[in-house]
């Protein structure tokens, strides 16, 4: 026999002294049959919502929907759901009932609900009333209609979402003819609010196992989740059970063939909150970002997510040299403002106020990263000394590889216009490690730097010249992609077209040389 809390006996028992059937339903008798915690207690009755409110006083209760029937009813501390049997009518909106009707039979409002699982009562002694083989689908494991499918999903559209959260969060299947029905009416969810749907979003990615469904129902997804494919989703969908159960990661993941300004539409469409929002986006870069090998490379994905989620994308199976490197990191600094020094003392020191002074907290910040310095002001006064004597050179690589379609180049759209991934050799760094550094980082491309190939050129800024150093770059692997912070856009481009996209006529010159020599030394 289930167990029925001492506040929600009182509210039974008190409809019952009325003279009122009243019954615990739905949920709460689903749940406390799997062995389950409810989180709620609802409870039907033949009491009209007046006379509901009679029963407990107004001081009790709130008229949480008297035209549809329900009262909420306050007892001991807890609240439960009290509403009068009912049968509806037409939904022609395919979401909520035109109308209702108050009826004075359980029976008649079991049949209007959704799911067998759903549709069970309890009795005034305790025991279940179970009109449609509730406890058998329970028993089999299985999500399944009462009456007609398409019935059902017609009435209200939604049901077919939560379909898929109910047999996510508790591990069934859905049974043959109710599957059918919710691939034959999926397009009805298109009329559907978008808060709704993220709210039955957020319960299935949120359950233990969704994988499964999401790739059998690929199509109902891909009605609720505007840009991505049946396609992608399915290919995706394997991801999800190994991953931490986080709405926004596991969304990302499921999301993941989508490229920035698609997934930020998606957010839109379906109105995520802000912080919903920035999280989903977040994940959704750091999952196209490289795997870091070291505590160097590690930073800018931690810098995006912050620390907590960083251990969360840590957790994905196949990550394990990310979780260590992140333990490794614990305590680090994630921005150039928690360093022991700061602009003042580098001005103190000689430095003059400016970007530069920037560029060069971020580069004693990368110093404490990748190994180089400790995060202490007696480590670092001495490279920042480095730094402000020396004049930071910079080097990138013009890089090429062989498709079916012949010879191309990867070219980045940064600030101006197209050029080649290049950045400021850092203290200890060689040429070669700063070129494939910062390709990998401003595209997310490996290279094997060919130093045979090697040209200088000077880049001027506000008045301070600066040699810049370019080796030729071999393709490895990577799909080009702008990195979070460094690149507008990263592409491949016909080798032979690709010169005339070249910003600067002095890196134009340098890409016809590293072409010819590319061509001698393929």
């Amino acid at each position: 026999m289930i167990s029925i809390p001492k506040e929600i006996a009182s509210i039974l028992a008190r409809l019952r002294s009325e003279g009122y059937e009243a019954q615990c339903v739905g949920g709460c008798v689903r749940d406390s049959l799997l062995g389950l915690e409810p989180g709620d207690w609802d409870i039907c009755t033949s009491a009209l919502p007046e006379e509901v409110v009679a029963c407990f006083g107004e001081e009790n209760t709130i008229p949480t929907g008297m035209k549809h029937g329900t009262v909420t009813v306050r007892s001991g501390g807890r609240v439960s759901e009290v509403t009068t049997y009912r049968t509806e009518g037409a939904y022609s909106d395919h979401r909520r009932p035109d109308s209702v009707r108050f009826v004075s039979s359980l029976a008649e409002d079991l049949r209007r609900r959704d799911f067998t699982v759903n549709a069970m009562a309890l009795d005034a002694s305790g025991q279940v009333v179970d009109l449609f083989g509730g406890q058998k689908d329970l028993e089999g494991k299985r999500i399944r209609c009462v009456g007609t499918p398409e019935e059902r999903f017609r009435e209200d559209a939604l049901r077919i979402l939560r379909a898929l959260r109910f047999a996510a969060r508790l591990g069934f299947s859905i049974e043959a003819e109710t599957g059918k029905a919710m691939l034959a009416c999926r397009e009805l969810l298109g009329a559907v609010s978008p808060e709704r749907v993220f709210a039955e979003l957020r319960g299935f990615l949120s359950a233990p196992k969704p994988g499964a469904a999401a790739e059998t129902f690929a199509p109902v997804l891909a009605v609720v989740l505007p840009g991505l494919g049946e396609a992608a989703i399915r290919e995706n969908a394997g991801s999800l059970d190994g991953a931490p159960a986080d709405l926004c990661l596991r969304m990302a993941l499921l999301c993941r063939s989508l490229e920035g300004a698609e997934a930020e539409a998606l957010a839109e469409a379906l109105r995520f909150d802000n912080k919903t929002k920035k999280r989903f986006l977040s994940f959704s870069e750091a999952l196209k970002m490289p795997l870091p090998r070291d505590r160097g490379e590690l930073l800018p994905p931690v810098r995006l997510l912050g620390r907590e989620d960083a251990a969360l994308l840590a957790a994905l199976p196949g990550r394990g040299g990310f979780a260590a490197l992140l333990e490794e990191a614990a305590g680090l600094p994630l921005h150039p403002g928690e360093l022991p020094i700061g602009g003042a003392e580098l001005i103190a020191m000689g430095g003059k106020p400016g970007p530069e002074l920037g560029e060069m907290l971020e580069a004693l910040l990368a110093a404490v990263w990748d190994g180089r310095a400790d995060n202490t002001s007696e480590s670092l006064r001495p490279l920042a000394k480095k730094l402000l004597r020396c004049r930071i050179d910079s080097c990138g690589a013009v890089t090429f590889r062989e498709t079916a379609a012949g010879t191309e180049a990867l070219m980045i759209y940064h600030r101006k216009g197209w050029g080649f991934p290049k950045g400021h050799i850092r203290p200890g760094e060689t040429e070669e490690a700063c070129a494939v550094r910062e390709v990998r980082e401003e595209t997310g491309i490996s290279i094997r730097p060919d130093s045979g190939f090697r040209r200088e050129t000077i880049s001027e800024r506000q008045g301070d010249k600066r040699k810049v150093i370019f080796l030729l770059g071999r393709y490895e692997e990577g799909e080009a992609r702008p990195q979070p912070g460094e690149t507008r856009a990263a592409a491949w481009f016909p080798a032979e077209a690709a010169a005339e996209l070249v910003y600067y006529p002095g890196d134009r010159d340098i890409y016809r040389a590293a072409l010819e020599y590319y061509k001698e030394h393929r």
